[in-house]
Parts: C-alpha cells; sequence; structure tokens
C-alpha cells in the first residue's frame, strides 16, 4: 500500500508538471511569434521538450512504484524492476542537470548580449554629447 501512494503522488506530480510545462509552452509559443532570435526559439524549444520528458519519466516512475505489490518476490523480476526504477531515476537526474547547465548558458548568454547593448547605447550617448557640446561651443 506505501507503494502504491508513493506511485499516485509522483502520477499526480508528473500531471501537474506537464500542465505547467504545457501552459509556460504556450506562453512562450506566443512571445516567439514576435521574436526574430532563432538561438533563443531553440533554447526554450529544447527546455520543453527536456521537462516533458522528465515528467513523463516521472509518471512512469509513479506508475513502477505504483505497481510494486504485482512484481513477484523472485530474484530476477525484482532487479528488472529495481534496474527499472533506478534506470528512470537516472533518466531524471540527467535531464535535471542538462536542464540546469543549459539555463546557466542561456543566462551566460543573455547577459554577454544585454552587456554588448548597453556598451553600444554608452556609445551613442558619449557621441551625442560631443556633438551637443561642439554645437555649443560654436
Amino acid at each position: 500500500m506505501f507503494f502504491a501512494l508513493i506511485g499516485l503522488a509522483l502520477l499526480i506530480t508528473a500531471g501537474l508538471l506537464i500542465d505547467s510545462h504545457r501552459r509556460t509552452w504556450a506562453r512562450r509559443r506566443a512571445e516567439l511569434r514576435s521574436q526574430q532570435d532563432k538561438a533563443c526559439q531553440r533554447a526554450w524549444r529544447a527546455e520543453y521538450v527536456r521537462r516533458m520528458q522528465a515528467s513523463g519519466t516521472v509518471a512512469l516512475l509513479g506508475l513502477l512504484f505504483g505497481s510494486r505489490e504485482l512484481i513477484p518476490a523472485k530474484p530476477l523480476a525484482m532487479a528488472i524492476y529495481l534496474l527499472a526504477l533506478v534506470a528512470g531515476s537516472l533518466y531524471v537526474l540527467l535531464l535535471a542537470m542538462f536542464d540546469a547547465w543549459a539555463g546557466v548558458v542561456l543566462t551566460a548568454q543573455a547577459s554577454s548580449h544585454q552587456e554588448a547593448a548597453r556598451a553600444r547605447l554608452e556609445h551613442e550617448l558619449k557621441k551625442a554629447r560631443e556633438e551637443v557640446e561642439q554645437e555649443i561651443g560654436d
């Protein structure tokens, strides 16, 4: 019964995560229609796919946990069952690590783009001030 409750909790969590990812993707798709940055589009799409895969795997883990009582208490069956649990858990962990790494890379890229834009604006402001000072001095 304990494993069935854990499985149910994982299934509910996975359902909520999938719903959240779909809503976020719908909102971002609307934003992407007006944006021409292909790298940003690819990054958001890849993030969506990774998160949906992780959520789906959490749902499969929930099914595995829920079906624990159905697994015969034989060594081979338990070994296969535990191997499936470990493999699914490692896959979710791997996707989470990739997602975190991609977030760091995307943030660094956005920061460098922002810094470049700030430098361009400062340069334009400096030129405009010099032009105004020349006009005043003439």
